[in-house]
Order: structure tokens, then sequence, then C-alpha cells
């Protein structure tokens, strides 16, 4: 369960800024709080704005901060040791760490861990786990190679010192070493976050669904309710040039000539909508069953906005997430800003100075905003900014 991710100098975002899903304490919608000790956490958050804002640009520094974690001890010794982004509208910035935390919950368990990073090495690392209000250090990396432990954790992890290198994350090798005091943080960037960039189907995860009957009557429920009839996939496994090649079918069942008739198309043949929720499909099973985080960039493009509403309610509604499952996205399409479908403090806002190029990222909650009030009417007048700037002739 995610509670807060921060991040300073990637991308357009030269500040700190804070993807915040601690919830308000306001009582709207409070059917849909998830709670974790004296937190009230959201199931959901979407961020919206202008083209070119920088919605895209914090999911990427969620997505690169967390692939980082998952391959560190894969880095090959080069000049650039880091394929890092920052901002680049400031000299001073281009030199200057860029920075990445996280608070979260794993296992009933409340963790901070974060670092800075240059395009050559680790500049700072620590992680903290709250076995009370206050956050207890577990460790602390200074200057690169500077660590400070506490005493319970110093026996296990000082002796990791030695095998890691500059360019490594502390963390990922004290995990690899099967250091049992990091092993649930380091799990929780491992196995309980699921990310979806545009890209082409994945074809093994929707190989691996199908196969699975649980999931492939979900997918199935899923497409049902979005109105398209796929009534089966099926699949083929061909050997071109060697390589494994997976031939998806979808089965239509069509009333032709009097008769109901099972149909088939080549997966490649469906809609670009079509092929998206079929990605998305296996996604929003494993966390909704399973628990964990899924983070979808563009979420809602060829995507209906009904079909969106529902999407944003399987999360929502307590009764299907049972498992805490958390969805953060960025979306254009702004019919979705409706206090009935998301409250204040689900719904967030980028924006960028162009003068500056730099990126904001604030809640809908900053503002005095009631609960009958109609957003997207204000939103389009401007009230909350975040909107693209026509030029008219």
């Amino acid at each position: 369960m995610l509670l807060q991710f921060s991040t300073v100098n990637f991308k357009s975002f030269k500040n700190e800024v804070t993807l915040n899903l601690v919830a308000n304490n306001f009582k709207e919608h409070e059917e849909r709080i998830i709670y974790f000790n004296n937190e009230r956490v959201l199931p959901l958050v979407g961020v919206f704005g202008a083209n070119a804002s920088g919605k895209s640009n914090l999911l990427e520094a969620f997505f690169f901060a967390v692939n980082l974690i998952r391959n560190s001890l894969s880095s090959q010794t080069s000049e650039e040791l880091f394929n890092i982004k920052p901002f680049m509208f400031d000299d001073s910035k281009d030199n200057s760490p860029s920075s990445f935390d996280f608070i979260f919950v794993k296992d009933g368990v409340k963790y901070e861990y974060g670092f800075a990073i240059d395009k050559k090495c680790v500049i700072e690392e620590y992680l903290y786990v709250y076995k009370s209000q206050k956050p207890s250090l577990v460790f602390e990396r200074k200057n690169v190679n500077e660590y400070h432990f506490r005493d319970y954790a110093r026996h296990e992890l000082s002796p990791i010192v030695s095998r890691t290198l500059p360019n490594k994350l502390f963390l990922s090798v004290a995990a690899n070493f099967n250091a049992k005091l990091v092993k649930a943080c380091f799990d929780w960037f491992k196995n309980d976050i699921n990310f979806y960039f545009e890209q082409a189907i994945e074809e093994k995860a929707i190989l691996d669904a199908i196969k699975d009957e649980k999931m492939n009557k979900f997918i199935a429920d899923f497409l049902n309710h979005a109105d398209i009839n796929i009534s089966n996939i099926k699949w083929q496994i061909a050997k071109i040039n060697n390589q494994q090649k997976i031939n998806f079918k979808t089965m239509h069942l069509i009333r032709a000539n009097g008769e109901l008739k099972e149909f088939s198309l080549d997966i490649k043949d469906e809609s670009h909508g079509t092929q998206k929720l079929l990605s998305y499909a296996p996604l929003f099973y494993k966390a909704l069953n399973f628990g964990g985080v899924v983070v979808i960039d563009e979420i809602d493009n060829a995507i209906h906005v009904e079909l969106m509403k529902y999407i944003i309610s399987l999360f929502n509604d307590p009764l299907i997430n049972k498992t805490s499952a958390q969805l953060i996205f960025n979306a254009q399409n702004a019919l979705l800003l409706d206090l009935d479908i998301m409250r204040r403090d689900q719904i967030c806002f980028v924006e960028k100075n162009f003068l500056t190029g730099v990126s904001s990222l604030y809640s809908l909650d900053e503002f005095k905003v009631r609960l009958d009030d109609k957003v997207l009417k204000k939103y389009l007048e401007g009230r909350y900014g975040a909107l693209p700037n026509i030029i008219y002739e």
C-alpha cells in the first residue's frame, strides 16, 4: 500500500513534488477509505492536466525509481551509470542529484525508503521503519560510501557495505544477500507494483491470464461490462525462425443468416481500445485479488468515459476491492472531474510554467471546493489551472 511518493529534479519536476495517497479528514465518500492503523488511505488517485504539462513525467519518475531498485544489480560500469533525466532548463540542475522517496506499507509495517543519484553514483540512500508513530532508522548512506546503522541492524547489514559499489543501491544488494531486515521492503518494490505505459499487447501476460480459469472469467466479465462482444480468447503457439510466437484470436458470437455462430478475429484486428482493455485486465485482476499498486499512463486513451467510470469504481468499491489495491493514473478526459466519481483528494493536477519549464503538482483539495460544486465547469473556466492556454488568431 502506497502512502506517498516524492521526487526532485526529474524531467520537468525541478522542485520537490509529492503524490499523496493519505486521505483528508472530511467525510465525503468515507466508504472508499482504506484504513491502516491511524492512517486513512486512498485506493485511487487520478492526475489531470494539459498536454505536455508533465503528467507522464510524474509516473515515469515513479517507474524509473522502482525499475532502478529492481535492476540495480545489473547496472553496467560505464561513463553514465544511470539513464537519469534531470531538469534540463537550469544548468545547475544538470549535475545535481535526482531524488526519489517512498512511504508505504508492507505486511502491516510502515516504511520510508529513498535515494538520491546523479549520472555516476548513488549519493544518498536511507531506510526507516515505523515501529511507533516515529520512524526508526535501519540504515543511512551519505556521500556515496558513508554508512550508518542502528545497533540492531549493524551486525547483519555492515558486512554488505564492502560488496556495494558506488553505482549500486544498498537495498538491492542487501536483498540479494538475503538480509532479513530489508526483505519486506525490497519485495514490495519487486512484487507489489505493476506499470502500464503505452505499449504493444503484453502477449505473455495475456497468455498467462487466459490459462488461469479465474482470471479468464474476470477478463470475460470485464469485457462484458465494457459492452465488447468477445466471448472467448484462443491462442496458438508457433515457431518462426526458432522463436516462439503467440497468435491470439478473439471469438465473437454473431447472428448470421438467422443462426448464432462464432467467428474469430486476429487480436491485432481489434480496436486499439479493446487491445488496451485486454492488457489492463490481468493487472486489475491481480491487484484486486492479491493487493498491490497499478500505475497506468494515459489510462483513458481510446477508452470511453463510461468505461473509465467503471474502472474507477472497481478500486473505489470496498466490496470489490477487498485487498486494499490501489490505482494511480493520469488522464485527459475532464468528464471524470466529478465528485460523484472521485473524492476531492483523489483528483490531482499537474501544471507547467512554460516560461520556466517547471511542472508543479497539486490536489483539488487545496482549493475551497463544496460537495455540490461542478468541478468540471470550474476546471474549464480555469479556476484550478492545469488547462492548455489556447491562442486563437
